[in-house]
């Protein structure tokens, strides 16, 4: 076994944990182990054992977090990042969650040099979240409390252990009551961390500030210490701040648009935002984390500390199938609020974004055509066309242009789809668009004098186009064909429907492209075994000169 340095998601930190060695270890050791002379190895594992561990262990670069890293080459003068020489180059995503972080803490501007904050938390030996808690608790007054609430977070104790005060509207807040009561029940490196950050708060000069009175003067509000801990703790984890989907519901959703559910022995009780201090997967629910310490905030305190991640905006959403204009207020990627304002915001080109919202939701141009029922019965009439009589008659729509030209006026989908089908055919020859009630008619006329929906064929594969070989079909009840000797066809009489016959009952007896056959042949043996079930309708004898017969029409004599 090793302590392997790894990421701790759940917490934001690195922190070592005790890991199975990699065959590479094992063989150093043992070499390490015979460096004095010759001998023998013993392992305490078994050649299975072995043969199962890995064989190398992966370079840290590749499992842990980089913000340190990426703060500390900052602060030396690397400004560009991907012209750095690395031994392993880490993951992109990696490096790129590590910058988004170190601006939320504005330890980077917004071209991604380091600030002078920045550079205060580099001379620390801390990671980036913990200095922006250690430097703004401790400049609170705080000095003693901060050191141990530091401590307690790089060690992952942030859970009440049940001798705290329980005053506080937070699990970790509630653990320092504990460990500042009784320093011996934490553990001797907490301890010994704790003590260490204290030294380094007098050393550094960090610990000049006004004394924190304990309480305010309204008695209803929290300690002013609490408040100042809290804040120094939001200011070191604003990537983990939840916002509660309903009033005492213990679901949220966090930063980065994560859903959560807080722990049900959480102190948090009923604050409407707090900060997600130990989230875990849920492997019952993968779309939702568990929090197992939350720290309750102050939703103020977003706009007061973090200007530059806070903001409120004119947007536009869905109403009732309307673009309306919204006021919302957001903090990085989380929806506080969202309030209808009744008015599209000043400037603001509802067409374009009609266009957008339809081009997220079904991924194309074509596909938003094909949504909307009647643009889609008639695509498929056109396309069918378009693959037997060819392209250079009936060319394939732009469905861009279209797209621009329904959404133009809109003011929200059911516009849209109002739109549709006269601004398809709008960028087709006229020629080809009218051809197609004659050549791909929507409905059979049957001999009945009923009428039968053609089925064209659906496009089979990503070009949108049906197979060639793919034909029309219609369904009907055999009585209501009788008398109809040829196949009916379509473009032009090239290609013959495919005519699905069906029983009094609907259900499918036979399906052919060659009626005349049919009558021919097969119809007797159809009227032998259906005579029998269904006797109040005709089976005559001659198909060819029996009167067709409407659907509900009863066998007279």
């Amino acid at each position: 076994l090793a302590r392997v340095p790894v990421h701790d998601a759940r917490l934001g930190l690195d922190r070592l944990e005790t890991r199975r060695i990699s065959k590479a270890s094992a063989t150093q050791r043992a070499g390490r182990a015979g460096r004095s002379g010759p001998g023998q190895c013993v392992r305490l594992y078994s050649a299975e054992e072995f043969g199962a561990m890995a064989e190398y262990e992966s370079p840290e670069i590749q499992r842990l977090d980089l913000a340190g890293l990426l703060l500390t080459l900052k602060a030396y003068g690397v400004a560009r990042l991907e012209e750095f020489q690395w031994f392993d180059l880490p993951p992109r995503p990696s490096l790129d969650r590590a910058i988004n972080l170190l601006t939320m803490l504005e330890a980077l501007d917004a071209a991604g040099s380091l600030t002078e904050w920045g550079k205060a938390l580099a001379g620390l030996p801390l990671h980036p979240r913990l200095g922006c808690v250690f430097l703004h608790g401790v400049r609170s007054g705080l000095p003693k409390q901060t050191a141990w609430l530091c401590a307690l977070l790089e060690a992952g104790d942030v859970a009440p252990t049940g001798s705290g005060s329980g005053r506080n509207e937070s699990d970790l807040l509630d653990r320092l009551d504990e460990v500042l009561r009784s320093p011996k029940s934490a553990t001797w490196s907490v301890q010994s961390a704790a003590e260490q950050l204290m030294r380094l708060a007098r050393t550094t000069g960090t610990g000049a500030g006004d004394p924190v009175r304990l309480q305010k003067t309204d008695k209803n509000a929290a300690p002013a210490m609490d408040v100042a801990l809290s804040q120094a703790l939001l200011r070191g984890f604003p990537d983990r701040v939840v916002l509660r989907r309903a009033k005492g519901d213990p679901r949220g959703l966090m930063v980065g648009t994560r859903g959560v559910r807080l722990w049900p022995q959480s102190r948090v009780a009923g604050a409407e935002m707090f900060i997600a201090l130990d989230v875990r997967e849920n492997d019952r629910n993968p779309t939702e984390s568990t929090v197992y310490s939350a720290s309750a905030i102050d939703g103020e305190w977003l706009g007061q500390l973090f200007p530059d991640i806070y903001r409120v905006e004119e947007g536009v959403r869905t109403s009732g199938g309307r673009l309306t204009g919204v006021r919302r207020e957001m903090f990085a990627d989380l929806v506080l609020s969202e309030k209808e304002t009744g008015r599209l915001p000043e400037g603001f080109d509802a067409s374009q974004a009609l266009r957008l919202q339809l081009l997220e939701k079904h991924g194309s141009a074509r596909a938003c055509f094909t949504a909307v029922d009647a643009a889609a019965a008639w695509l498929r009439r056109y396309l069918f066309l378009h693959t037997q009589l060819g392209a250079a008659e009936y060319p394939l729509p732009d469905y861009g242009a279209a797209l621009e030209m329904a959404c133009e006026g809109a003011r929200g989908r059911s516009g849209f789809e109002t739109n549709a089908l006269h601004c398809l055919q709008a960028t087709l020859p006229q020629a080809a668009v009218r051809s197609v009630i004659e050549l791909a008619p929507e409905h059979l006329e049957l001999p009945s004098g009923n009428r039968a929906r053609i089925e064209y064929p659906a496009p089979a594969d990503a070009t949108g186009l049906p197979d060639p070989q793919a034909v029309p079909r219609v369904s009907a009840r055999v009585q209501e064909m009788f008398g109809l000797a040829e196949t009916p066809r379509v473009a032009g009489g090239r290609v013959p429907i495919l005519v699905q016959l069906l029983s009094p009952a609907m259900r499918p007896v036979q399906v052919t492209r060659d009626l005349k056959s049919f009558w021919n042949t097969t119809y007797q043996e159809v009227r032998k075994e259906l005579r029998a079930r269904y006797p109040k309708h005709p089976w005559p004898e001659d198909p060819w000169t029996a009167p067709a017969v409407s659907i509900g029409r009863r066998r007279r004599g």
